[in-house]
């Protein structure tokens, strides 16, 4: 398989992944990575961290470290 065809597909799944993660965060505008992911299966959880890591990297999110294992995701704009 060729790596950018993995690249094509996350980036056309970026936005309607920042649209559900608005959905879920809501109106407080931040979440726990450990909360967003709960319940789902782990490759689901992957998938979510490797989008959340695009996200941080074109501004639509920030990524910070809550406590020693724990992200905070809080939506910019």
């Amino acid at each position: 398989p060729n790596p950018e065809d993995y690249l094509i597909t996350i980036l056309s799944n970026l936005q309607a992944f920042a649209r559900v993660l608005r959905e879920r965060i809501g109106a407080l505008g931040r979440i726990k990575f450990s909360d967003l992911v709960a319940g789902m299966p782990i490759l689901e959880a992957s998938r979510t961290f490797i989008l959340l890591l695009f996200a941080a990297s074109n501004g639509t999110v920030v990524l910070d470290q809550e406590g020693e294992d724990d992200l905070l995701i809080v939506m910019v704009g």
